[in-house]
C-alpha cells in the first residue's frame, strides 16, 4: 500500500511538472524606467508542497542579436529596483559564462512564490528583442539524490560491515587522489608556473592565446585527459591498488570503524535527502520523518524482541515457582530453626535474617531460577567438589556430610545431627549424592536447583553469629581464610570443628582452609 502510494506521488508529481512545463510559454518584457526591461511571473503556493517538493524552477531569458545584458531575479519589482541600482545580477548558468550561448540566460528560482524578472541590456535599440519564461519540472537530479540519501541512512549499518561496499569505496577513493595528484603534478610540471598562473588571473581568457602564441601549444583541457589512454591506464591501475589495499586492510572487527563508517554514511544519507527539497521546510520535514521512521521501525522489534525473551522465561518460571520455593523456604526455616536443636530455638538475628530473605524472593519470583542457574558462588577458598578423570564430578561420601553436619552443630551449641537423627543424615547424604551423580551423568554440568534461597541472592548465613554476609565480600573471604566450611545446599557457612588434639590435630586432618567439604575422620 505505502509502495502504491508513493509510487502515484511520483507519477502525478512528474505529469505536473511536465504540463507545467508544457504551458510555460514566453513572456514579452516591458519596459519599466530606464534600459530595463521588467516580466512577472506567478509561482505555486506553499500548501502545494508535497506536489513540488523535487521541482526544480528556472527563467529563462533570451535576447537575439544582444549578447551584452544583465539579468535580475527578485520577489517584487521593488526588490528589482533595488538589485538593479546596486548592480546585482542573477547567476545565468555555465553556458551564459562560459561564452557558449551569450543570448541565454537560465536563472534558477524558487517553485513558490511570485518572481520579477528585470533584463537591463547595455546595447541601444536591443530591448525589445528580448523574452522570457518560467520553466516548472521534475528534477531527476533531486530525485536520484533523495532516493540515494534515504538508501544510504536506511541501511548505513549493513553498509559499514559490508566488504564489496567497503571495495568500491576505497577503489573510488585512490581514484580520486591519483587524479588529484595527476593534477598535481602537471602544475609542477609547467615552467615558470608562478608567473604563468600570475598571469592567468590578470589577463583572463587572453592568457591561452598568448601561451599558444609564446610557447606553441595549448594547456591541456579536462576534456582532453579524460580521453587520453595513458591518463585511463593510470586511473584505471589506481583503482585496482585501491581495490587490493582495502581488501588487505579490511577489518570489520573494528567497532570503532563501523561506527565511524555508519556514523558519516547516515550524515551523508540526510544531507543528501536535505538537499534534493526545493523547500527548506521540506528538507527538515523529510530529514525528521526519516530519522522517525527509522526509530519507529527499530522499537517494535526491540520490544516484541524482549517480550518474546521474558514471555518464554518467565511464565514457565512462575508456573513451577511456588512448589520450588516453598520447599526451599521450608528447607532454610529447618534450618534455622536448627534440625538437632530439641526445642528449635535460634538467634533472634537469625530467625529475622531469614524472614527477610524469605520475603524479598517472594517478592522477587524470577530471581531465584535466574541465578540459580549460574555457577557456584565466587570466593577465592570455594572449589567445586573433586572431578574424576572424565571430567565428571564425583559424589563426596557420606561420611564427610555426616561430618559436616557434626561440625555446625558443635559451633552451634547443639548435640550432632548424625547422632540425633541418624536416619535424617543418611537421608540427606544420600540426596546429595544421588544428585551430584545425575550431574555428572548429565555431562559434569551442576546442578540448577539450589536448596536454600540464600545463595541465589549473593548471601550465606553465618551460623556462628546469625548473620547474612555478602559472598565474595571482605567478611566472606576472611572466614573462608581461617577455615570456615561453606555449605551451598543449606545456604551456611560454619566455623571449623574443634579438635581434641587443638591446632595441630585440626590441621592433620588433611582439609585446609576453604576446603567446602572436610573429612569425618579426626586426628587421635
Amino acid at each position: 500500500m505505502r509502495l502504491r502510494t508513493c509510487l502515484f506521488t511520483v507519477i502525478s508529481t512528474v505529469i505536473c511538472g511536465h504540463v507545467a512545463t508544457c504551458l510555460a510559454q514566453p513572456s514579452s518584457l516591458v519596459a519599466d524606467g530606464a534600459n530595463l526591461l521588467v516580466a512577472e511571473f506567478e509561482g505555486a503556493s506553499r500548501w502545494t508542497a508535497p506536489r513540488h517538493l523535487f521541482t526544480s524552477s528556472h527563467i529563462i531569458v533570451r535576447c537575439d542579436g544582444v549578447k551584452d545584458f544583465t539579468v535580475y531575479v527578485e520577489r517584487s519589482r521593488h526588490d528589482l529596483h533595488d538589485a538593479h541600482a546596486a548592480r546585482s545580477g542573477a547567476w545565468c548558468g555555465w553556458a551564459h559564462a562560459l561564452n557558449q550561448d551569450r543570448s541565454t540566460c537560465v536563472a534558477p528560482v524558487s517553485p513558490f512564490g511570485n518572481a520579477a524578472v528585470g533584463v537591463a541590456p547595455r546595447a541601444a535599440g536591443g530591448m525589445a528583442r528580448c523574452t522570457a519564461r518560467r520553466t516548472d519540472a521534475v528534477s531527476g537530479f533531486r530525485l536520484a539524490a533523495a532516493a540515494l540519501g534515504a538508501l544510504l541512512f536506511w541501511h548505513a549499518p549493513s553498509l559499514a560491515l559490508s566488504t564489496p561496499f567497503r571495495l568500491t569505496t576505497g577503489s573510488l577513493g585512490f581514484v580520486a587522489l591519483s587524479a588529484l595528484i595527476l593534477l598535481f603534478v602537471l602544475y609542477r610540471a609547467f615552467p615558470h608556473k608562478k608567473r604563468l598562473f600570475a598571469a592567468a588571473t590578470l589577463l583572463g581568457s587572453t592568457f591561452l592565446g598568448a601561451m599558444r602564441y609564446l610557447l606553441g601549444t595549448w594547456v591541456p583541457s579536462l576534456r582532453s585527459l579524460a580521453t587520453n589512454p595513458l591518463v585511463l591506464a593510470y586511473l584505471a591501475l589506481s583503482a585496482v591498488a585501491g581495490l587490493v589495499v582495502t581488501y588487505w586492510f579490511n577489518d570489520t572487527s573494528s567497532v570503532k570503524v563501523n561506527t565511524i563508517l555508519r556514523v558519516a554514511l547516515q550524515v551523508a544519507g540526510l544531507g543528501a535527502v536535505a538537499a534534493s527539497a526545493s523547500l527548506p521546510e521540506g528538507a527538515a520535514a523529510l530529514a525528521a520523518g526519516l530519522i522517525a521512521a527509522r526509530l519507529l521501525s527499530r522499537a517494535p522489534l526491540a520490544w516484541l524482541r524482549n517480550a518474546r525473551r521474558i514471555g518464554a522465561g518467565a511464565v514457565p518460571r512462575l508456573v513451577k515457582y511456588p512448589a520450588a520455593r516453598r520447599a526451599s523456604l521450608t528447607a532454610s526455616g529447618r534450618h534455622v530453626r536448627g534440625e538437632g536443636d530439641p526445642g528449635g530455638a535460634a538467634s533472634p538475628e537469625a530467625r529475622q535474617s531469614s524472614q527477610a530473605a524469605a520475603a524479598h524472593h517472594e517478592d522477587h519470583p524470577r530471581s531465584l531460577s535466574r541465578l540459580a542457574a549460574a555457577a557456584a558462588p565466587p570466593g577465592p577458598q570455594a572449589r567445586p567438589p573433586p572431578s574424576t578423570g572424565s571430567g565428571a564430578p564425583q559424589a563426596p561420601p557420606a561420611a564427610e556430610h555426616d561430618a559436616e553436619a557434626s561440625s555446625s552443630q558443635a559451633a552451634s551449641g547443639g548435640p550432632a545431627e548424625s547422632s540425633t537423627h541418624p536416619a535424617r543424615s543418611q537421608a540427606r547424604s544420600a540426596t546429595a549424592t544421588s544428585r551430584l551423580a545425575s550431574g555428572a551423568a548429565a555431562g559434569g554440568a551442576a546442578p540448577s536447583a539450589v536448596s536454600s534461597p540464600l545463595i541465589p541472592s549473593g548471601k550465606v548465613l553465618n551460623e556462628a553469629t546469625g548473620n547474612l554476609i555478602g559472598v565474595g565480600k571482605a567478611t566472606y573471604c576472611k572466614l573462608l581464610a581461617e577455615g570456615y566450611i561453606l555449605d551451598a545446599d543449606r545456604g551456611t557457612i560454619t566455623p571449623p570443628p574443634k579438635a581434641r588434639g587443638g591446632r595441630g590435630a585440626a590441621r592433620g586432618s588433611g582439609a585446609g582452609p576453604g576446603t567446602p567439604f572436610r573429612s569425618s575422620r579426626r586426628a587421635s
